[in-house]
């Protein structure tokens, strides 16, 4: 975190959302990139996500965040450049 990655390949981006306690709950997560919105993920937790960027804008830096519906940071930014 904090850092920026560089990469020549779209990136791909994975993540997992669970309860402590366990509970299978419904839930929507979004995807942003460089503050927009680029893609809703909804399941049951625990769920687990891969997701590849090629649309990702090609040398310049940009960041992805993941939210819930409810609009509560679940991620800090992930700062990004695709050289591809």
């Amino acid at each position: 975190m904090g850092d920026t990655l560089t990469t020549d390949n779209y990136p791909v981006i994975k993540f997992k959302v669970s309860y402590n306690s366990g509970e299978s709950k419904a839930i929507t997560i979004i995807l942003i990139r460089g503050g927009e919105l680029i893609q809703k993920f909804e399941g049951t937790t625990p769920l687990q996500i891969e997701y590849q960027d090629d649309k990702i804008p090609t040398g310049k830096k940009t960041y992805y965040r993941l939210t819930d519906q409810r609009e509560h940071l679940i991620s800090n930014p992930i700062f990004v450049i695709c050289e591809q």
